[in-house]
């Protein structure tokens, strides 16, 4: 057990110096910290032992990934009423006499401010080394289920998966927690969820938000003119793979095997993404021949508008369009007003960067 407790306003943790707040999620909190080896840390405090275990769990099984966050230990906390008193005035609801916390690594370098700055060629080479990441993760049959841009820091220019708070080790999960942007929220809705396609949403999501800035919304991969339209965006292969990797049907959707082997990582040249169409239709008569039939005219729908046409830009139209149509049906089914709705939608137009 570690002491807690308050000195002129300032949080103090046996063993730790340095220590500052730094986010609040449902179950757990955050603060930074220094510990007696002189490294930066994050301090996760929670009160719920099931979370914490479950964290703690899934941090020794991925000790020895690559790109995923490391642990330090756990520890349980004592704080005496004078300290929890004056504790819950500056942090209310965080810390309780069963209050424990994980030591992990700290990362400081935040996902869209250092991919921003990247050139198209590092974005994509950025995004092979997540995929990577992730298909690690699923060889030993965990499934994050939470991914996106804020759960993915750098280190050393690296990428580095964090929060597995979310993660799975089934193949097959009736439910999901998950209703982020970045995540299929209509899986959910069905009834039955594979966690592996679920990550394989998210991260199409998470390219093409690296590519265009912007998000999708589910509703908008129904729309026919979506691929065509993403292709005058970030050209056919980047347009083709976040189409494979964010279909409808999760069934459909790309392995995290092929994803790896697409044509667009190994395109020698990203400057321009417009290109190399005969790679892309030797990829997908490939993937064809592999798959089953659904699958395969899946594939050659895809292959079919594999071609580059003129356009006047619409794709801004179409994603503002699918954005208020999901807004509404958000509105709908949380019975919200549409003044509220109207809110809603203004807050995403404005995270849309239109």
């Amino acid at each position: 057990m570690i002491q807690v407790q308050v000195i002129n306003k300032q949080i103090v943790i046996d063993q730790f110096t340095s220590i500052k707040f730094l986010e609040q999620g449902s179950f757990i909190t955050c603060f930074t910290a220094i510990d007696k080896f002189q490294r930066k840390v994050i301090l996760t405090v929670s009160d719920n032992e099931r979370e914490l275990q479950s964290r703690l769990k899934m941090a020794n099984k991925l000790q020895n990934i690559h790109g995923v966050q490391k642990y330090y230990g756990n520890y349980k906390l004592t704080i005496s009423d004078y300290n929890l008193a004056v504790l819950n005035q500056l942090f209310p609801r965080v810390f309780t006499n069963t209050s424990s916390i994980l030591v992990g690594e700290y990362y400081n370098t935040n996902f869209k401010a250092y991919v921003d700055q990247l050139s198209i060629n590092k974005k994509i080479n950025v995004f092979y080394q997540i995929v990577q990441i992730v298909e690690e993760l699923h060889s030993n049959d965990v499934y994050h289920m939470d991914l996106k841009p804020s759960n993915i820091l750098f280190h050393n220019d690296q990428p580095v998966i964090i929060d597995f708070g979310l993660a799975v080790e089934n193949q097959i999960v009736e439910s999901s927690l998950n209703t982020s942007a970045y995540s299929p929220k209509h899986d959910v809705y069905a009834g039955q969820v594979f966690p592996d396609k679920f990550d394989i949403f998210c991260l199409g999501n998470i390219l093409h938000e690296m590519l265009t800035k912007q998000t999708i919304f589910p509703s908008i991969i129904k729309d026919p003119k979506f691929q065509k339209l993403l292709q005058t965006k970030v050209g056919t292969l980047a347009a083709n793979l976040i189409t494979g990797m964010t279909k409808w049907d999760q069934e459909q959707r790309y392995p995290i095997k092929i994803i790896l082997e697409h044509p667009l990582f190994i395109k020698s040249d990203l400057t321009s993404l417009q290109e190399d169409e005969n790679n892309l239709k030797e990829f997908l008569n490939n993937y064809t021949s592999s798959q089953s039939d659904s699958s395969s005219i899946f594939v050659q729908q895809l292959s079919q508008n594999c071609s580059c046409s003129d356009f006047q830009d619409p794709y801004q139209e179409l994603v503002l369009f699918n954005t208020r149509e999901s807004l509404y049906d958000l509105a709908g089914s949380q019975q919200m007003s549409s003044i509220q709705c109207g809110i809603l939608f203004m807050e995403d137009e404005d995270s849309l960067d239109l």
